[in-house]
C-alpha cells in the first residue's frame, strides 16, 4: 500500500510539472506540502512515510519540469531550420514492410531522436538495425491540428521524446554496429517469424495471426479489418499484454526446473527472455507493464518472497515513470492497467451480481467479460467519443477462441522455426479458428447500435470512475443501500448530461474544414441534423494509382465523432472530382447517410461510389433542375445547378450550387464553378444571389469569383478551402485584389486552418481554428 501512494506521490508531481499555468502549479505544490505535514503531525507514525511521498513528488515534479523543458527548447530549434543539412544518423528499430514511410534514428551528435524519411528510391525496410547513415535532411516538426478532433501530433511526438522528423533527399550507409544485442536478436526472430506466418496463411490472416501472438508490428492488416475490431471492442487483441508473458514466462520456467537451475541464474535468464520478447512484438506500454509485473512476481516465487499484486502494479509503473515521465498520458498504458485492475479487483465485485441461476462457469466467463468494460468503457468514451455495445458479447464469445489461438499458434510458430512442416500444418489448424474468428467479427459488427458516438467531458469521467471506487466500497462493506442510492443518482445524473446534449438549442453552425486542397463543408442545425457538402480528396499512388489514404480520415471523420455524429441527414457531392470525392468511401462505410445528392454525373475514378450508395444511403437524388429541400423548422437547401438549360465543356461549370438559408442566414457554395458558370447562375437569378456567406468557386482560382458575381451576391465574408503551399497557387493574388477592393474579409483554410461560422444573436460569429480568435461581423 505505502508503494502505491509513492506511485500516486509521483503521476501528481508529473501532472503538476505538465501544467502549463504557474498559478495552478503554485496552488497543488502548496496544498501538497500542507496535506503531508497535517499528515506528519496528525499521524506520527507515518512521518517518514509522509516524507518519502512528498520527497517523490518533487523528484518526478522537478525531473519532469527539467525533461519538458529540454524538448521544448529543442523543437524551437529544430523548428527554425529551414535548410538541409547533414546528419550522422544511427537506426534504432527494424522495419519489415516497404509500406512503412519513417523509422527512428538517433543523431550521434546530439543524442536526439527523429523519424527519418529517406528519399523514394530507398525503402525503410533495407535500413539496417545499428546502421549508421550519412543523411542531407531537411528538419522539422508537425505542425499542430488544423481541424477540431483531429490527432495532435506534435503532443504525441513531444511525449514520445522524438524531436522531429529528417526528410532526407540522400542517404549513404557508413558503417555498421553490433547495437543492442537483444534488440538485433529480436528483430532477426520476428522477422523468421513473419515470413513463416506469410508463408503457411494467405494475407490478410498470416498478419492477423501475427498481430494476436506477437503484436501488430510488422503486420499490415486491411484498415477495413482494424475498424471492424475496433468497432465490436477487440481491438486491445492486437496488443501483447500479459497472457502471452505468462505463457512465455510460463515455459522458461518449466524449463529451468528440468535443468535444475540456480534461482539468480533462472530468474536472469527470465529477465533476458522478456526482454527480447519486448522487442520481437515491438515495444509498447501494455507489454512494458506487463513484463514488469510478471518479472516481479517471478521474482517473489523463486526468491519465496510474498508481494501483493497492488505491490506488482504500483512497482510496474513506478519503473514505467522513471524511464518515461509522459507515460501517464498514454492511453494504451492506461488502459493496460485498469484492464489488469479490472481483472484482479473487478472480477470478484461483478460476480456476485450476475444472477445465481446461470451455471459458474458462465458466471464466471460473463463476470471476467463485464469487469474489463466496466473499467475501461468510461477512458475509451473519453479518449474516443465513442462505446462499443457489442464488446460485452464479443468479448464472451472470442476471448476464450483467440487464447486457444494463441497458446496453439504460440507453439506452431516455435516448432514451426525449427520443422517447418509441421509448423506448417499446426497454422493450417489454426487457419481454422481464424475463420471462425473474422465470421464472429463480421456478424457482431453488423448488429445495430454496434457503436454509438455520445461525447464525454472529463468531468462526467472522473464522476464515473469516483463512483467505482465508491461501487466497490459498497460491495464490500455490503452497504447496498447506499450503493443503490448512488446508482440511482448516478443514472439520474447521465440521463440529464445526455438529454441535455442531444436536445439543447444549437446555434446554426457552418464548419469549413482544411482538407488540404479540397472541399469539405459540415453544417448543423439547431435540430441538430448534419449537412455535409463534399468530402475532401485522397492520396494515389503515382505509379499503381492504387489509394494510399483519405484526407477524410485524418480530417472529416475526426471531427464528426468530436461534435457526436453517428450518421449523415444530407450528403452532397456537387461534382466528381476526386478532391471532392474522395472521403466518400470512408465516410459512408463508417457513417452512412439519409438521403445522397449529386449532380448526375458518375464517379468513373472510383468504382466502389455506385455500391456503397446503393449499400450505405436509405435515399439518393440527382440535381437536373431548380429544387428546395427543407431541414427542420427554420433550414432549407436550395440547390440552383445544374440545370438542363445549358451544357458547359469544363465538368467543374457541372457543379452543385447550394443556397443554404436559415432565420436571414444565406451563405452560397459554389463547388468548383468558374466565370461561365458564374454568369450563367448570375443570368438566372439575378440579386436573389445575395448571400451572407460566399464559400468561392474552385478553391479561389482566377477563373472564378467575378466581378459580375460579386455584385450580385454581395457578400459578408468569404471562404477560401486551399491547400497549404498548393502548386496551383490557390487563392489567386488578383480574387485576393478584387476582395480587398470590395471591402470583403476572407477565411483562408490554408492560412487558418478550419474556419467555423455561426449565427448567434442574429449576427456570424467566425472562429479560425488557427489562431483561436473570435470575430463579429
Amino acid at each position: 500500500m505505502f508503494l502505491f501512494f509513492i506511485w500516486l506521490s509521483s503521476i501528481l508531481g508529473t501532472v503538476t510539472a505538465l501544467n502549463e499555468s504557474h498559478l495552478a502549479q503554485r496552488i497543488v505544490i502548496t496544498l501538497i506540502i500542507i496535506i503531508f505535514v497535517t499528515l506528519h503531525y496528525t499521524q506520527k507514525t507515518h512521518g517518514k512515510q509522509s516524507y518519502t511521498c512528498l520527497f517523490l513528488f518533487f523528484g518526478l515534479y522537478l525531473s519532469t519540469l527539467f525533461i519538458y523543458q529540454a524538448r521544448i527548447s529543442n523543437i524551437n530549434s529544430i523548428s527554425s531550420n529551414t535548410t538541409q543539412k547533414k546528419y550522422n544518423v544511427q537506426v534504432i528499430e527494424k522495419k519489415y514492410l516497404k509500406t512503412d514511410s519513417r523509422i527512428q534514428v538517433k543523431e550521434l551528435d546530439s543524442g536526439n531522436i527523429f523519424l527519418l524519411i529517406p528519399p523514394r528510391h530507398h525503402d525503410v525496410k533495407d535500413l539496417d538495425y545499428g546502421g549508421v547513415y550519412l543523411v542531407t535532411a531537411l528538419a522539422t516538426f508537425p505542425d499542430p491540428p488544423r481541424n477540431p478532433g483531429s490527432f495532435d501530433y506534435p503532443t504525441y511526438m513531444l511525449r514520445k521524446g522524438l524531436s522531429g522528423t529528417l526528410k532526407a533527399s540522400s542517404i549513404s550507409l557508413l558503417e555498421t554496429r553490433i547495437g543492442n544485442p537483444f534488440k538485433r536478436f529480436a528483430y532477426f526472430l520476428k522477422e523468421k517469424i513473419l515470413d513463416l506466418h506469410n508463408s503457411t496463411l494467405p494475407y490478410p490472416y498470416s498478419h492477423l495471426f501475427t498481430g494476436l501472438i506477437f503484436g501488430e508490428d510488422g503486420t499490415q492488416l486491411p484498415e477495413e479489418m482494424k475498424a471492424r475490431y475496433k468497432l465490436t471492442g477487440l481491438s486491445h487483441l492486437l496488443v501483447v499484454s500479459g497472457s502471452q508473458v505468462s505463457l512465455l514466462s510460463g515455459i522458461v520456467f518449466q524449463l529451468l526446473s528440468a535443468l535444475g537451475l540456480r534461482r539468480w541464474k533462472g530468474f536472469g535468464l527470465i529477465c533476458v527472455v522478456n526482454t527480447v520478447f519486448y522487442f520481437v512484438t515491438g515495444g509498447g506500454a501494455s507489454i512494458f507493464r506487463a513484463i514488469l509485473m510478471n518479472i516481479c512476481m517471478v521474482y517473489s516465487k523463486l526468491f519465496f518472497y510474498r508481494t501483493s499484486t497492488l505491490t506488482s502494479i504500483s512497482f510496474s509503473g513506478l519503473i514505467m515513470m522513471f524511464f518515461n515521465p509522459f507515460v501517464i498520458y498514454d492511453v494504451g498504458a492506461q488502459l493496460s492497467f485498469l484492464a489488469t485492475c479490472s481483472l484482479v479487483y473487478g472480477v470478484d465485485y461483478v460476480e456476485p451480481l450476475i444472477s445465481k441461476r446461470l451455471h459458474n462457469a458462465f458466471r464466471s466467463a460473463l463476470a471476467m467479460s463485464l469487469a474489463p468494460f466496466i473499467f475501461t468503457t468510461p477512458l475509451l468514451w473519453f479518449q474516443f467519443h465513442t462505446i462499443s455495445f457489442v464488446s460485452i458479447l464479443s468479448n464472451l464469445l472470442v476471448v476464450n477462441m483467440i487464447e486457444l489461438l494463441v497458446v496453439i499458434g504460440f507453439f506452431s510458430t516455435l516448432i514451426g522455426l525449427v520443422i517447418y512442416p509441421l509448423g506448417y500444418l499446426l497454422n493450417q489448424a489454426c487457419l481454422g479458428v481464424i475463420w471462425l474468428l473474422e465470421w464472429s467479427t463480421l456478424l457482431l459488427a453488423k448488429l445495430p447500435f454496434a457503436e454509438m458516438v455520445i461525447p464525454l467531458h472529463g468531468g462526467l469521467l472522473l464522476l464515473l470512475y469516483v463512483y467505482l471506487v465508491f461501487f466497490g466500497y459498497c460491495i464490500q462493506e455490503k452497504k447496498f443501500l447506499y450503493l443503490k442510492y448512488a446508482s440511482t443518482a448516478l443514472g439520474l445524473i447521465l440521463c440529464f448530461s445526455f438529454t441535455f446534449w442531444r436536445f439543447q438549442e444549437r446555434p446554426l453552425t457552418i464548419t469549413f474544414l482544411d482538407v488540404g486542397q479540397g472541399d469539405c463543408t459540415v453544417i448543423q442545425t439547431p435540430e441538430n441534423h448534419v449537412i455535409v457538402i463534399d468530402t475532401g480528396g485522397l492520396k494515389l499512388n503515382r505509379q499503381t494509382r492504387d489509394i494510399e489514404s483519405y484526407e477524410a480520415t485524418r480530417s472529416l471523420l475526426p471531427f464528426l465523432t468530436h461534435i457526436g455524429v453517428n450518421s449523415i441527414d444530407v450528403l452532397v457531392t456537387t461534382h466528381y472530382d476526386l478532391d471532392h470525392i474522395g472521403g466518400l468511401i470512408p465516410l459512408l462505410k463508417y457513417k452512412g447517410a439519409a438521403l445522397y445528392i449529386d449532380n448526375g454525373r458518375s464517379a468513373k475514378n472510383l468504382p466502389i461510389i455506385p455500391k456503397l450508395i446503393r449499400n450505405k444511403v436509405d435515399n439518393a437524388i440527382s440535381i437536373t433542375e431548380p429544387k428546395t429541400l427543407s431541414i427542420g423548422n427554420d433550414t432549407s437547401l436550395t440547390f440552383l445547378l445544374p440545370t438542363q438549360l445549358r451544357s458547359f465543356k469544363s465538368k467543374n461549370n457541372s457543379s452543385i450550387v447550394v443556397l443554404l438559408e436559415h432565420k436571414g442566414l444565406k451563405a452560397l457554395f459554389t463547388g468548383d464553378l468558374e466565370s461561365e458558370g458564374e454568369a450563367h447562375l448570375s443570368e438566372l437569378y439575378g440579386y436573389q444571389l445575395e448571400a451572407d456567406i460566399l464559400k468561392l468557386g474552385h478553391h479561389g482560382s482566377s477563373t472564378s469569383s467575378t466581378l459580375s458575381l460579386l455584385e450580385k451576391v454581395r457578400p459578408k465574408v468569404g471562404i477560401v478551402s486551399a491547400g497549404r503551399f498548393n502548386r496551383y497557387g490557390h487563392p489567386h493574388p488578383s480574387v485576393l485584389v478584387r476582395f480587398d477592393s470590395l471591402g470583403i474579409p476572407i477565411y483562408r483554410t490554408d492560412k487558418q486552418g478550419a474556419i467555423q461560422i455561426s449565427l448567434v444573436n442574429g449576427s456570424l460569429q467566425i472562429t479560425p481554428f488557427i489562431p483561436l480568435q473570435r470575430q463579429n461581423v
